[in-house]
């Protein structure tokens, strides 16, 4: 899960599911309005994250972010 500074004032969003093994499962992307707390961000990241889990019906998932926060 990443999130990143679009220079329009919206933040993106890249997720990418993997494997154990590494392999790719898919990727999303998303763009959306936000203030400019990279926090909430981080946060919004992780909650599109937690969705597509579920929306996959997911168990045993670890979730890596690159926040310092």
């Amino acid at each position: 899960v990443d999130a990143h500074r679009i220079g329009d004032g919206r933040w993106g969003l890249g997720l990418l599911l993997r494997r154990g093994d590494g392999s790719c499962v898919g990727v999303e992307t998303k763009a959306f309005q936000c203030s400019k707390d990279v926090k909430l961000a981080e946060a919004m990241g992780l909650r599109a994250a937690i969705e597509w889990i579920e929306r996959e019906r997911l168990d045993r998932v670890v979730v890596e972010l690159d926040t310092q926060v």
